[in-house]
């Protein structure tokens, strides 16, 4: 049975709470000491060396002041941030010990007694949203800052598990970061290979098949290859129709593809596009055929994305322009074309307006792009779809352990307990390596 006893929200009915000010042997206000700009003294803490958890040593300021003025930080200290904006109130790092650092202005310093709470457990409850939530209530606002006095920070209850379970939460938890971690390092590195790759076989081709280059009005390029406008290679254009709001319906006959259902990698979320109930006679010449490009025309102009066929007939929204293209090109291969930085500059030059900028499909078939043989397009794309392919599972190990993080250490005692989820996933990292 679970009971709603913790500010943090409902424990096991055999975890104590105590409030955080009993968990503590300090807790204390920085120095305010004047900090040098000249880097000369002792490293001291300030609100920018508090970075996603952790201390950035980068930011920390100096002081020119003896140590014995100053209170040195010990391992596993954890710093509040309680003099800033409504924003950062509540903000914590956790000191690891790496590099000397003293206590600066502007941050509580929090040092718990390890007898009754494990410090990195107690840190993990203040990294919590919940805790960040209870601090911004209770903060004093002004007109440009705002400010926590000790007291309400003393007040938070926090569950406590034993410290033996207290120590296990955090292994689990550790190693879920470290997989995070890992992945996402991987992530990056495999996104800059891919963007090379991507650069190099539109400028060059497949490795190893052109001997001969030209100089063209894109840059050089493999002497077989042409150069076309988009124009050229399009069969037929149209910008997406208008409907009203009243039209959407869960249970409608036509799917509408908005400028949102396009993530951040240009590829089509088909899970949250909406519905609409809509006239078949009206919308149906601008439902969206397999293989039709669809490029942004507002707000964030250019962005491309090919559509495959769905169950339920789909029409683009108004803020999207689509082209059928001749069977000179394929989709795919024009997408990627259009996601090199050269093109996206070009297509970004072509948009009208200030504040929001606009695409017309006048404007977008005037973009000279190379044209390889159509077998060799389709090489290129499968050599950079099977990189994207690589990059989709890492992000999948991510989100499946950022799912896992999100168990809250208060919360879902019973699925912490068992790191067969964290091994798991360290086994996919390693067989993706």
């Amino acid at each position: 049975m679970h009971v709603p006893s913790s500010d943090l929200g409902p424990i096991p009915d055999d975890w104590t709470v105590c409030p955080l000010g009993g968990l503590l042997s300090e807790l204390r206000n920085g120095s305010t000491a004047h900090q040098n700009a000249e880097g000369r003294g002792l490293p001291v803490t300030r609100i920018e060396t508090i970075s996603s958890g952790r201390i950035d040593y980068a930011r920390v300021g100096h002081v020119d002041l003896p140590a014995a003025a100053l209170e040195r930080l010990e391992p596993g200290d954890v710093l509040l941030s309680h003099i800033n904006s409504v924003a950062h109130i509540g903000k914590v790092a956790r000191y690891g010990g790496d590099l000397p650092l003293y206590h600066g202005m502007n941050l509580l310093l929090l040092r718990f007694n390890p007898d009754q709470i494990d410090p990195a457990f107690a840190f993990l409850c203040l990294a919590s949203p919940s805790a960040k939530a209870f601090f911004e209530a209770r903060c004093k606002k002004a007109i440009n800052q705002a400010s926590l006095n000790r007291g309400d920070v003393s007040a938070l209850r926090l569950p406590v598990p034993p410290i033996s379970e207290q120590r296990k939460i955090v292994a689990v938890l550790s190693a879920v970061d470290e997989t995070i971690a890992a992945n996402q390092a991987v992530i990056g590195q495999l996104q800059v290979v891919k963007n090379a790759m991507l650069a190099d076989l539109l400028a060059r081709g497949i490795p190893g098949r052109h001997g001969r280059f030209r100089v063209t009005e894109i840059g050089e390029l493999p002497e077989e290859w042409e150069v076309a406008r988009l124009g050229a290679v399009t069969l037929d254009s149209a910008f997406g129709p208008r409907f009203p709001g009243s039209s959407y319906d869960a249970q409608g006959n036509f799917g509408t593809l908005r400028t949102t259902d396009i993530t951040d990698d240009w590829e089509i979320d088909y899970s949250t596009i909406p519905r609409a109930q809509l006239d078949e006679g009206q919308f149906g010449p601008h439902a969206l055929e397999d293989g039709d490009l669809l490029v942004t025309r507002s707000g964030t102009c250019g962005v491309v994305s090919v559509f495959r066929k769905q169950a339920t007939a789909v029409v683009p929204g108004a803020f999207l322009i689509r082209f059928r293209l001749s069977a000179a090109v394929e989709a795919d291969f024009v997408r990627l074309v259009m996601m090199t930085s050269d093109t996206r500059r070009r297509v970004q030059n072509m948009a009208a307006g200030g504040v929001q900028r606009n695409l017309s499909g006048t404007s977008l078939s005037k973009l000279c792009i190379p044209i390889p043989p159509v077998e060799e397009q389709n090489e290129i794309v499968s050599h950079i779809n099977a990189l994207g392919d690589r990059i989709r599972a890492e992000r999948a190990v991510v989100e499946h352990a950022k799912k896992l993080r999100r168990c809250s250490t208060a919360h879902q005692r019973d699925s912490l307990r068992d790191s067969a989820e964290v091994v798991s996933l360290r086994s996919m990292r390693d067989v993706m390596a």
